[in-house]
């Protein structure tokens, strides 16, 4: 089953394009640790597309939570270098202070950015739900079973007849 949230055909600044790219790799991360499920931004779009199994198939709110989780994750990455950039001044080197200084500078364009360009992003996101509810387990169960050469055609299908209607 595939549903659509939020709207279509959005007009993205720069701030917008480039949380857009932040996301993305956070998503590309999160694909890479979520066995079930496929998430993907696209950043040009502004574009959230979930596939796989879930419980929650075509929730808008679910899918509004992820949404938000995925704009507040990027932003805490963001921050979360700053304190570590800060911890390397103090060197008594005037040329690394000042390197560090500037980086800290840097980081918190990118930060403000972000965090501008994720809030905005929020209104502005299409959410694709490719998502599907999981099958009862008693439907794997019969599949293997028919695999496995326990059961024959026409015995499969009565069983599987009587798991739907039971479910």
């Amino acid at each position: 089953m595939t549903a659509e949230f939020g709207p279509r055909d959005v007009e993205l600044g720069w701030k917008e394009r480039f949380a857009g790219r932040m996301a993305s790799a956070v998503c590309r991360l999160l694909d890479s640790e979520i066995d079930d499920k496929s998430v993907r931004f696209n950043p040009d779009t502004a574009t959230l597309t979930v596939a796989g199994e879930s419980e929650h198939s075509g929730d808008a709110l679910r899918h509004g939570t992820y949404l938000g989780a995925l704009f507040l994750f990027t932003n805490t990455i963001a921050w979360a270098i700053m304190p570590l950039l800060y911890a390397l001044t103090g060197t008594g080197s005037f040329i690394v202070d000042t390197v560090v200084l500037f980086a800290i500078i840097t980081t918190s364009v990118v930060v403000y950015a972000n965090m501008a360009g994720s809030f905005n992003l929020l209104t502005k996101t299409d959410v694709i739900d490719h998502t599907t509810e999981p099958e009862p387990e008693a439907l794997a169960e019969l599949r293997e079973q028919f695999v496995d050469g326990e059961i024959d055609e026409r015995e499969l299908a009565a069983r599987v007849e009587e798991v739907m209607t039971r479910e």
